[in-house]
C-alpha cells in the first residue's frame, strides 16, 4: 500500500504539535512499512526523529511575500501544491494523510479524486487560531482557517482527533450530523 503524508509542521524543531506529528508519521510507517512524506524545511534544517523507511520530500518555501499573501488570500496556506501534483502524476497513492487541516489547504479536492484521505487534527484549529493569533492577523486568518478546516472535516474519509473534546467540537462546528467520520486517537509517544 502506497501512503503519502503531508505535514504543515517543521519537523526539525520541538513542541507538542511536532512531537505528535512525528509520532503519527512513525506509527503510519510501522503499519505500512514505508511512506512518502512531504514537509516544509527552513534553510536546510531537515526533519529529525523520522523512521529511516520514510522517503522525505522536503519543500523549502521560496515564494515571495507577495506570493505568500496572494496564496493566503486564496486559502492556500502551504507551498506544497506543485510538489503534491508532481508526486500524484508520478505515483498512485492508496492513502493520502494530511497532518493538520492547514496542510490540506488547496489540496484536499485534488487528493479526493486520487485516493482515500485522512486528516489528523491536533486541535480545533479555528478555536486555536482565535485564541493564539494577534488581533489584526486573526481578523484575516480566522475565516480562512474556518473554511479550510471545514473542507478537511467534511471531505476526508476519516478525521482523527487527539481528544474527545476536539472530536465533539469539529463535529458540531462542521458536520451537523451529516456523514463525516471523526475518531479519537489519544496522544502517544512513539519509541
Amino acid at each position: 500500500m502506497k501512503v503519502l503524508v503531508l505535514t504543515y509542521h517543521h519537523l526539525a524543531g520541538s513542541g507538542g504539535g511536532i512531537f505528535a506529528s512525528r509520532g503519527f508519521i512513525n506509527a503510519l510507517c510501522e503499519i505500512y512499512g514505508s511512506l512518502t512524506l512531504v514537509c516544509p524545511v527552513r534553510q536546510g534544517k531537515y526533519p529529525a526523529g523520522i523512521d529511516s523507511r520514510v522517503t522525505i520530500v522536503p519543500v523549502e518555501d521560496r515564494r515571495s511575500r507577495a506570493k505568500k499573501y496572494f496564496d493566503f488570500l486564496r486559502g492556500q496556506f502551504t507551498p506544497f501544491k506543485q510538489t503534491f501534483e508532481t508526486l500524484l502524476n508520478k505515483e498512485r497513492y492508496d492513502l493520502i494523510v494530511f497532518d493538520n487541516s492547514n496542510a490540506s489547504s488547496g489540496l484536499i479536492h485534488i487528493a479526493k479524486t486520487k485516493s482515500k484521505v485522512i486528516t489528523i487534527h491536533h486541535n480545533w484549529q479555528f478555536a486555536y487560531e482565535k485564541d493564539n493569533e494577534t488581533w489584526p492577523r486573526r481578523l484575516i486568518s480566522a475565516p480562512w482557517v474556518w473554511m479550510v478546516e471545514r473542507k478537511a472535516v467534511t471531505e476526508s474519509d476519516l478525521n482523527i482527533t487527539l481528544t474527545e473534546q476536539d472530536k465533539e467540537s469539529l463535529y458540531k462546528a462542521y458536520d451537523k450530523g451529516r456523514s463525516s467520520r471523526i475518531e479519537v486517537c489519544p496522544p502517544f509517544e512513539y519509541q
